[in-house]
């Protein structure tokens, strides 16, 4: 009995001090590798069983190896990043320079209906650029693709107040809630409101009249509602050319969206229902 005990005894430490010590410290430098953390020395396991040493090679090697593609692909990324930048940096630029030579432009003409056209023109592009803006101006190249509705809204509210700012009787209220879309979604949003407001104040409030226009943007489960409504003197939903309706029409068919013109007696309503692409929100990639 004796001498079993000592023989397990010996057995056991034996066991612990060549095997069972070696594949501890192995799972702890394969867990500092699992965190990105690729130092370390093969060496290490110099002294260890033959086998478990050149597990441990491999193990380092495969860590090299993972180490390399990672700065590889950092360092291609950065490129992207700096390309992707600097592209759209020019689109930036491109969409100022338009809209300044229309501003010019619009200086040299005397037609009201050539004038408000420029207008309407500009504003598009104000929005597009707004768009694009917050789109892509991020340091992160997986934040970029997305935008908050809420914000994107605002930003736009406030672009449509300054470029009626001569009409400062008519009151501009926008709410929306935090809804994440994609780029191909925020576009034809974008510029169905851009087309409901500015008919709203070209058509709905003449000779000075005030009044309000207010922009609602609400989920509802997995739908989205947008109301656009006024108070003026209301627009009759059979004349797109008043309204707008036709590009109105094509921006809800673009976002696979019902919609409704509404202006019985004063003041018109625009409703939209929608699906929205709705996506996470953006996480930076990891460095």
């Amino acid at each position: 009995l004796l001498s079993i005990t000592l023989a397990s005894a010996a057995i056991w430490v034996g066991t612990r001090m060549l095997i069972l010590r070696w594949l501890h410290k192995l799972r702890l430098r394969t867990a500092q590798f699992a965190k990105g953390d690729f130092s370390g020395d093969a060496a290490d396991f110099d002294p260890a069983p033959e086998e478990l040493a050149l597990f441990a090679q491999d193990l380092h090697h495969m860590a090299s190896v993972i180490e390399a593609k990672e700065a590889t692909l950092t360092s291609a990324l950065d490129k992207t990043e700096e390309l992707t930048r600097e592209v759209n940096h020019r689109v930036k630029n491109n969409l100022q320079i338009i809209n300044s030579l229309l501003s010019i432009q619009s200086e040299h003409l005397s037609s009201k209906e050539a004038i408000a056209a420029v207008l309407r023109a500009r504003i598009r592009i104000a929005a597009l650029g707004l768009i694009h803006r917050h789109l892509y101006d991020t340091s992160s190249l997986a934040a970029m693709g997305t935008l908050s509705a809420d914000q994107l809204l605002s930003d736009l509210c406030g672009q449509l107040r300054a470029s009626f700012r001569d009409r400062d009787m008519i009151a501009l209220e926008c709410k929306a809630d935090q809804i994440q879309l994609s780029g191909d979604m925020a576009v034809p949003l974008a510029l169905l409101v851009v087309e409901v407001v500015f008919n709203s104040f070209d058509h709905g409030f003449p000779a000075g009249r005030s009044g309000a226009i207010r922009i609602n943007l609400s989920m509802a489960g997995e739908l989205a509602h947008l109301c656009i409504e006024d108070d003026g003197i209301g627009t009759r939903a059979s004349a797109p050319l008043k309204l707008g309706a036709e590009m109105v029409q094509a921006f809800a068919g673009q976002l696979g969206g019902k919609l409704w013109i509404r202006s019985e007696g004063q003041g018109t309503t625009v409703e939209l229902v929608f699906t929205p692409q709705v996506v996470s929100p953006p996480i930076a990639a990891p460095r």
